[in-house]
């Protein structure tokens, strides 16, 4: 049965639900996409926020153990991955935003190191009371060992 032999009301059926079809296709890459806001007004309590869902349970553990050594120092580092980020958004200013909105509990400064698996890309934030006491050089080791596993295909 062709097209033209369809009842027009059917036709239209078909139409709407193509069209629906292409629309659901479309939204579902912009759905996928994140905001600092999407992710609370406080600080979670979670080192590692595994939004992207790049890490094992393993390594989750392993990392956030690595990261509550930074308490020994008096930072509270998070590690957070993400799918993709809204248009227009850079990992720097998602960042900077979220410490803009998170404080911590401790009163500590915040070391925020992102990285975003759809482009892999990544970023190391940290509170301005901590940049003045980082060398600028710590900052972009740091960038380069975050970005290594990505680099390397271990996050797809």
């Amino acid at each position: 049965m062709t097209l033209e032999g369809m009842p027009r009301s059917a036709r239209r059926l078909l139409a709407s639900l193509l069209s629906f079809g292409v629309c659901l296709l479309l939204w579902a890459p912009a759905s996928l996409a994140i905001s600092p806001a999407a992710l609370g007004e406080s600080l979670p309590d979670a080192l590692v926020i595994d939004d992207a869902d790049v890490f094992s349970r393993a390594s989750r553990g392993e990392l956030e153990a690595k990261l509550r050594s930074f308490e020994d120092q008096r930072v509270d580092a998070r590690l957070i991955t993400l799918r993709r980020l809204d248009y227009g958004i850079t990992l720097n200013s998602f960042g900077e935003e979220l410490l803009e909105t998170w404080s911590s509990p401790s009163g500590n400064p915040l070391l925020l190191m992102l990285i975003e698996a759809s482009n892999k890309r990544s970023a190391v934030v940290a509170n301005q009371e901590l940049e003045a006491q980082l060398p600028p050089s710590l900052l972009k080791l740091s960038l380069i060992h975050i970005s290594e596993p990505t680099r390397l295909g271990m996050i797809s």
